[in-house]
């Protein structure tokens, strides 16, 4: 049983995700081709605290999430993917603590550490698995070069909007639904 509750935390994690961060940006009227999900938290309060809401226990069970991996992988956490993964989510929490109106400076900075970095960790974890689980390791391979190449078409078309933003939330919930099921 505790093992499940391990696994599924993963799961968890995607839903907080795309219901109180996503779909709250979405829902606020930005416009995703050209302000991100930041300019959404400019809107109110209560979609701030939403999406901060959602950033902090996403991170949260991100971070339970890799228990499972290291339990599921027979990793450790002297692993540099799992270091790396867990940075992310440390990451994540600081997006939400530290809002773009007061610590700008700050805030930019682990937006984009968390979406350089996130798509490392994967890869990353990936390769510490390649000889248990071969599929896996080609996943991870498979995000890396469509997050890039998405992040590449995207960033060019519309200079960093929610949907350059929405796009590695994808692929990467993508990738953790698999790792659950795996």
């Amino acid at each position: 049983m505790e093992n499940f509750l391990l696994q599924i935390s993963g799961l968890v994690a995607v839903i907080i995700a795309w219901v109180f961060v996503v779909t709250p940006a979405i829902c606020s009227g930005i416009d995703p081709k050209r302000q991100t999900i930041t300019n959404a938290t400019k809107k109110s309060k209560r979609v701030s605290f939403i999406i901060s809401f959602g950033l902090v226990f996403s991170a949260i069970f991100q971070s339970i999430f890799a228990l499972y991996l290291i339990d599921r992988f027979d990793l450790s956490f002297s692993n540099i993917g799992i270091l790396v993964y867990l940075s992310t989510n440390i990451a994540t929490m600081f997006l939400a603590f530290f809002h773009i109106e007061r610590h700008p400076k700050l805030h930019i900075f682990f937006a984009i550490y968390y979406f350089i970095v996130s798509p490392i960790s994967y890869g990353l974890i990936g390769s510490s698995i390649s000889g248990s689980s071969n599929h896996l390791f080609e996943l991870s391979i498979l995000m890396i070069l469509l997050y890039g190449f998405g992040e590449l078409v995207l960033l060019y078309k519309y200079r960093g909007g929610a949907l350059a933003e929405i796009w590695p939330i994808l692929l990467l919930s993508i990738w953790t639904m698999v790792f659950t099921i795996a």
